[in-house]
Order: structure tokens, then sequence, then C-alpha cells
């Protein structure tokens, strides 16, 4: 199945749907955030996060309270609250469990801003509770796997397994 959301078409060949889930139809409550896309595969969900800031470099430099460390910022809190609230949404809505895949995919061309976004976002997703020092309390996870990645990145890591941009 193919969809194109906002700029890239998603190619996930086993998907029974790809949907904008911050489209009206779907997020009703304005309380909660909700990320650009979500792939449904027989396994698996991929919640997807799309930002791109290198495409729009010239707001943020006109921007007179432009101060990268803040932006980053903004960023870390949007992302993780978007994939948390779309998360609640499936779970409130008794979707089928499966493993959830978070990606936030970004125009970000330089691998070391990749990596220290990753690093510095990683904790805030724990990967699979069960395996944490509380293994009683955490029956369950929220998320099975946490991805900062560009198309390039996408189309030739394990992402690509599941599905490609084309």
């Amino acid at each position: 199945m193919k969809a194109t959301i906002e700029g890239y078409t998603f190619d996930f060949p086993t998907a029974t749907s790809i949907i904008q889930l911050d489209d009206p139809q779907y997020h009703s409550s304005p309380a909660m955030k909700a990320v650009d896309v979500v792939a449904e595969l027989p396994n698996h969900r991929i919640f997807v996060e799309i930002k791109n800031y290198e495409e729009h470099k010239e707001w943020f430099e006109k921007d007179p309270c432009n101060d990268p460390k803040n932006r980053l910022s903004k960023i870390r809190f949007d992302i993780i609250y978007k994939y948390r609230d779309s998360f609640l949404y499936y779970w409130c809505s008794m979707a089928p469990e499966k493993e959830n895949i978070y990606v936030f995919l970004t125009d970000w061309s330089e691998g070391a801003t990749l990596q220290h976004f990753r690093q510095t976002t990683d904790a805030r997703f724990p990967v699979d509770f069960r395996q944490s020092k509380y293994p009683s309390v955490w029956t369950r996870t929220f998320v099975n796997g946490y991805f900062v990645v560009n198309k390039s990145l996408w189309n030739q890591g394990k992402l690509s397994k599941l599905g490609t941009i084309l």
C-alpha cells in the first residue's frame, strides 16, 4: 500500500492502512497531539512524526528568538507528546495490540545531528520496559522501537524491511 503524506510517499507492501492521524477526522480531542502518519501492518503499528527543518531554514534564521538549544528542546517536547498521545488514542480505542514503532522522520542531512537528537531523546522512549529494573511492574511496553532518521537512512536501515519512502 502506498500513501503520500507531508510530501513523502510511503510504500508499505503489507500495510492494511496508512492514515494521516493528525487529520481532524481521526483525532478528535484538541487537548491531544497526534503524529503525522500511522501505518498498520499485520504485526506492527508504525507511528511517524515528520519535521522538515532544513527545507524552512530561512524561517528560523529570521526569528529574533532563534536559539538552537531552545528549538531542539521544543522539538523534543513535541515529538514526545505526539507519540504518547497517539499511542493513547489507539490504546483507548481498543485497537489490537501490536509492536509499536515510533519514527521521527526529518530532512536533517548531518549524521551527527541525527545521532545527537536520538541520544538526547532516547531515555524518553524506553524501548521495552520489561527489560527495565522494574520488570514486575511493567508487563507491557508502549514502544518497541524508536528511530530518528532521514529518508536515506530509513531506506538503508532496519525500517526498510517494513516499508520504504519513494
